[in-house]
């Protein structure tokens, strides 16, 4: 959760800036740390495909 916290994305993530293997995280708001990583990407209809893996809090 530091790690996301101090390393804000800063801006938006624009599809052009999108590369299939990249991963991002993000915290919820009940404080679950998810990992997403980007699998596929279409430029021709714009669909994404996504891993999703979330860590519960103790």
């Amino acid at each position: 959760m530091d790690a996301v916290n101090l390393n804000p994305l800063g801006s938006s993530l624009t599809f052009a800036r999108m590369r299939t293997g990249m991963g991002l995280c993000v915290v919820t708001e009940d404080h679950q740390v998810v990992h997403l990583r980007l699998l596929r990407k279409s430029a021709a209809t714009h669909a994404l495909t996504w891993t999703a893996t979330a860590c519960v809090q103790g």
